[in-house]
């Protein structure tokens, strides 16, 4: 019996090898492919005539009410953009973005597997899932165990598949291919790479089971993406820093470099095929957990959001807060816009108040700002105390907050979102405000009573966007709405107490462009272990490219943290540790402010937009900076005596 099982495994797996078998089940897998494609692309279509047809029908309505005398409701109006949104959100529950995109990816892994010959291995593999799958979920009754296996299995899966095609890839001639195609078995047979690799197999199978099934839809997404990116770009950087440092230090050190330089092998061919050897092996890693992230997220959306009885639907019959914010503002691509200065530090009427402030001062301190720097410094303090008071709204007063470039918005159908936060000294939680909200050419105030410290929202129409592409928005403060007569003044927190948002694409598109920067930086970091490698030892290079590494991802928090950072005390004395922290963070932030400002997992997580510009600019910088390491790596590695340097 077992000999009749060997042969025809034996006879199965020279049939799986030959021209005839691949393209025939080349051809079964496109044409499933084709077919769901085309039926998700003509549901989508479908679903996209109805939606249109029903606006035109809501429009045809509402001019005929109006016509009748009644109430007048503009088809532009934050009522009717509002139930477009609602009619947006339920075409779309199907989510059929993420079942072509499933179906894409599986094809693509399943046309892989096809052509490496590995059809018959990866069909006992899905047989032995299903089984697995059966006996932990059905028998045992352990789901979450069952999600667990399952995840790893078709993780390592398809990280296997996709590391035997791009061997494939980098099957061409030269000594830059096979460099890349070593560094690739590296990848996988060095024992500190494939600690990282197992982790990141077992943390990203391991997150949709940490995940509440009470939180509410939008949380249980942001976290998903957030450990699901974020998560998994760090393990991936780590190794990839790692990797990079030991793959070049090792050689030296175990002088396996000399038999590669002596084929002979160039030293900027040497540098090329490690970069690219350790690019193509984080491309398959993030390809993978991009894919697992993309897909599971698409399945989380599909379950019912807090108070839904069924995915999309809710007892009331309207659609619920929880699916309503996940859709428009998580699942997004979003541009926010902060409200322009009231005033500008060179505007002539501040800068003669400043002069006559001076002038009140060296009345009785004559040498009060007496050099340009002094000067300068008063100008700086009294236009932050002058803006500052801008964005402070006194009991029965209003402001006018001025927002520019917001064109976009005014040509899109979206609602636009006003994010806004007041508080007061104290900030009492019981203490509530009643604000009136309006805005230029508009007939209709916005009544809010709002809490102290937190972030609120309101719903804007697009039509409150002025025709060259300006909002001008009110803001009333109606005092306390428990005793008027104790109302205090509340300020506008000017880093994040108030911004404009409004939707400029779509989350799919944001995610893709997220995990190409992601990419980018990986690459970055991978050509900084490298360079650090051709000159020093493995434990120095792996600490300087840590160090790089660490202070390139922290140098946002430090840009922040250095606006409120202290350097003198409060006799004006230079405090020197702390002026010598502040003068090296500052180089810090500088070097790496394109790296920091990129924020792709910040901004898929907030449902911000991370825009083809954004990326271009991360593609220039980290690409020349990169570049400019490769020749400086080439030069050092042409340099040295590796027949005496021994690596240790």
């Amino acid at each position: 019996m077992m000999q009749r099982l060997r042969d025809l495994w034996h006879r199965l797996s020279l049939l799986q090898q030959t021209m005839p078998f691949k393209i025939a089940a080349s051809a079964v897998v496109v044409a499933v492919a084709l077919g769901v494609l085309g039926y998700t692309g003509l549901s989508a279509a479908r679903d996209a005539n109805d939606l249109r047809q029903g606006e035109r029908e809501t429009v045809q309505a509402e001019g005929d009410e109006a016509q009748e005398g009644e109430a007048q409701i503009q088809p532009t109006d934050g009522l009717t953009q509002a139930r477009r949104a609602v009619e947006r959100i339920l075409a779309g529950r199907e989510s059929r973005v993420g079942i072509a995109m499933g179906t894409s990816i599986g094809a693509g892994l399943a046309l892989v597997v096809i052509w490496l010959g590995l059809t018959l291995t990866y069909a006992v593999l899905l047989c032995a899932a299903g089984l697995i799958a059966w006996v932990a979920g059905g028998v045992i009754g352990a789901e979450g165990l069952t999600r667990l296996l399952l995840g790893i299995i078709a993780l390592a899966a398809s990280f296997s598949a996709l590391l035997q095609g791009l061997r494939v890839l980098l099957s061409g001639p030269g000594p830059v291919f096979a460099i890349a195609r070593n560094v690739l078995a590296e990848g996988v047979r060095l024992k500190l790479s494939l600690v990282f690799i197992v982790l990141l197999v077992f943390a990203l199978a391991a997150i949709p089971g940490l995940i509440d099934s009470k939180d509410a839809l939008r949380y249980r997404v942001q976290a998903l993406l957030q450990y699901g990116t974020g998560g998994t770009f760090w393990i991936i950087a780590l190794l990839v820093v790692l990797l990079s440092v030991a793959s070049v230090a090792f050689d030296q050190r175990d002088r396996t470099i000399w038999q590669t330089m002596t084929k002979p092998v160039r030293p900027w061919q040497y540098i090329l095929g490690k970069w690219l050897g350790v690019a193509a092996l984080s491309a398959a890693l993030l390809g993978v957990c991009a894919s697992g992230v993309f897909l599971f997220v698409d399945y989380v959306r599909s379950q019912p959001a807090l108070g839904e009885v069924r995915p999309y639907e809710s007892a009331s019959g309207a659609i619920s807060e929880d699916r309503m914010i996940l859709e428009t503002r998580i699942l997004s691509a979003r541009v926010g816009r902060k409200p322009d200065p009231a005033f500008t530090r060179d505007d002539p009427e501040f800068l003669q108040s400043v002069r006559n402030y001076i002038e009140d001062q060296r009345k009785s301190n004559p040498d009060f700002a007496t050099t340009d720097e002094e000067f300068q410094e008063v100008v700086d303090s009294l236009y932050k105390s002058a803006i500052a008071q801008t964005y402070m709204l006194p009991p029965g007063q209003f402001r006018a907050f001025h927002f520019s470039g917001m064109g976009g918005a005014r040509d899109s159908d979206r609602l636009i979102t006003l994010h806004y936060k007041v508080k007061t000294n104290v900030n009492n939680p019981t203490h509530f405000y009643l604000l009136h909200f309006g805005w230029e050419g508009g007939d209709r105030l916005i009544e809010e009573e709002v809490g102290l410290g937190i972030i609120n929202r309101v719903e804007l129409p697009n039509d409150a966007v002025l025709p060259d592409g300006s909002l001008v928005l009110y803001i009333r403060n109606l005092g306390r709405t428990d005793d008027p007569a104790q109302s205090e003044v509340l300020k506008i927190p000017e880093s994040d107490g108030i911004e404009m948002a409004y939707s400029v694409g779509t989350y799919h598109l944001n995610f893709l462009r997220v995990v190409l920067v992601l990419w980018i930086k990986l690459l970055f970091l991978s050509m900084i272990g490298i360079f650090a490698a051709t000159f020093l030892s493995f434990p120095v290079a792996a600490l300087v490219s840590t160090t790089v590494f660490l202070a390139a991802e922290g140098a946002g928090f430090i840009a922040t943290s250095l606006e409120s950072f202290r350097t003198q005390d409060r006799e004006g004395n230079l405090i020197f540790i702390n002026w010598a922290t502040a003068q090296i963070s500052e180089v810090v932030t500088t070097l790496f402010k394109v790296y920091a400002d990129l924020r792709p997992t910040t901004r898929l997580v907030e449902g911000r937009l991370l825009s083809w510009g954004d990326v271009a600019v991360g593609v220039l910088v980290l690409g020349t900076i990169s570049a400019v390491l490769f020749v400086v790596a080439s030069l050092i590695l042409r340099r040295r005596e590796l027949a005496i340097y021994s690596g240790h």
